[in-house]
């Protein structure tokens, strides 16, 4: 980090824990605590008390935070660190020892195979540990566990992190109370599926190709977008957003005046994005699906379905984009 002290890190906490999902997260650890804590070796100690953390996202910081440091690698930590939530139930922690071991691994090969060798049974498999391309794929079973559902109350569950029941409505990883039924669902069989960000994606692919080829082709040799880079300046504007809102409703607002104000691709080029995405999911899909977004202008939290009128995304010309092809209007914005 080349505009922030150490003492950004408690910022960067507080982001972690109030903006908490993957796409947030994972970039605040690897491009910002991370940074911190290589120009601040005293601030890798932080790291030590945070993998511990009771809050699933601050532990997923800690695994994550060394993503970059290639030969500057604490292994060491690394791998101490991987043990230390070796156990952990939740996807995303799990995900993101299998990430962080699979990244050092493109640096020091041996030292990650021999760790995996000596505590490969204390390891929980991961949903996202994807093998490579010479490895023996996993069969699918149709009585899979935790690598095609989450536990969820009594009720419906979906494979793109939430889980609906008569508890309500939470992300995969919420805590529950004690005594409270759990059940495992595959996310194929759910009633209903909600999509948010990428999930939204997933959850169109699923109703429309099924689990074992979507997973076929997760492993497959699919085109992957670059990653959006986000600078300091903008994660900055984030930590005011944040900071400075009172109600969930006051954040999107402010969110979504970024959003609009952001220079971004021209329509015609946005939508050979969505559809690249979508694939094979031509249309919308025959089990219900939600995908959830934020009112730009309102800052509600908005979801659409099949009979909300929304169309499949079709490919324009990039000689001619048609207006209609363009952004929304900020009147109808939706992000």
């Amino acid at each position: 980090m080349r505009r922030c002290s150490s003492g950004f890190l408690p910022v960067a906490r507080r982001l972690v824990t109030t903006v908490s999902w993957w796409d947030t997260v994972d970039h605040l650890a690897a491009h910002v605590v991370g940074g911190l804590v290589a120009a601040d070796p005293a601030l890798a100690a932080e790291m030590d008390a945070w993998i511990d953390d009771e809050d699933l996202w601050v532990a997923r910081t800690a695994l994550l935070h060394q993503l970059r440091f290639k030969g500057a690698t604490d292994a060491d930590r690394l791998f101490d660190h991987c043990l230390r939530r070796a156990g952990h139930p939740d996807f995303f922690v799990r995900k993101a020892i299998g990430w962080s071991l699979r990244e050092y691994a493109k640096t020091a090969p041996a030292e990650v195979r021999a760790f995996v060798a000596a505590y490969g049974s204390r390891l929980s498999p991961s949903p996202s540990a994807r093998p490579s391309r010479t490895s023996p794929r996993p069969p699918i079973s149709p009585t899979a566990g935790p690598e095609w559902g989450h536990d969820t109350e009594d009720g419906a569950a979906d494979g793109t992190g939430t889980g609906r029941g008569r508890h309500g409505r939470g992300r995969l990883g919420d805590r529950r109370a004690a005594g409270t039924p759990r059940r495992r669902h595959r996310p194929d069989g759910a009633d209903l599926v909600v999509g948010s960000s990428a999930g939204a994606v997933v959850g169109a692919r699923l109703g429309a190709i099924g689990l074992p080829e979507l997973y076929e082709r997760e492993l497959g040799d699919e085109d992957v977008e670059p990653a959006a880079r986000l600078g300091v300046p903008t994660l900055l504007r984030y930590a005011v957003a944040v900071l400075r809102s009172r109600t969930p409703e006051e954040y999107g607002r402010r969110i979504g005046r970024l959003a609009l104000g952001a220079r971004t691709v021209d329509g015609a080029t946005r939508r050979e994005t969505v559809v690249r995405r979508l694939g094979p999911a031509t249309e919308w899909p025959g089990r219900p699906l939600l995908v959830t977004a934020v009112d730009a202008v309102t800052g509600e939290l908005v979801a659409y379905g099949a009979t909300d009128g929304v169309p499949r995304p079709t490919p324009s010309p990039r000689a001619a984009p048609s207006p209609a092809s363009g952004p929304r209007p900020p009147s109808a914005g939706a992000v």
